[in-house]
């Protein structure tokens, strides 16, 4: 009976309880793209001049409407084409 019970306790590898284990943490390629990602979108960024950075920003990061994006900085055209 011991025997038995042993044998029932036993994983393989290719188990789907296996392939599901997680650590929680993100996978380490996973972490070398956000990071390879962030460092283009910040060199993209710093290429904008002030103004088109601030728009940019609030559009896509704070995802504010076009109306809040003119209330924010005081103009009544907000280029549309920067962000579309």
């Amino acid at each position: 009976m011991r025997y038995k019970h042993r044998e029932t306790d036993k994983v393989g590898i290719d188990d789907d309880h296996v392939i599901e284990l997680s650590d929680g943490k993100r996978a380490p390629d996973s972490e070398l793209l956000d990071k390879e990602l962030n460092g283009v979108i910040r060199d993209a960024l710093g290429a904008l001049d002030d103004d088109k950075r601030l728009v940019f920003t609030l559009k896509i990061f704070q995802q504010r409407s076009y109306e809040e994006i003119s209330a924010i900085t005081g103009s009544s055209y907000v280029d549309t084409q920067l962000i579309d």
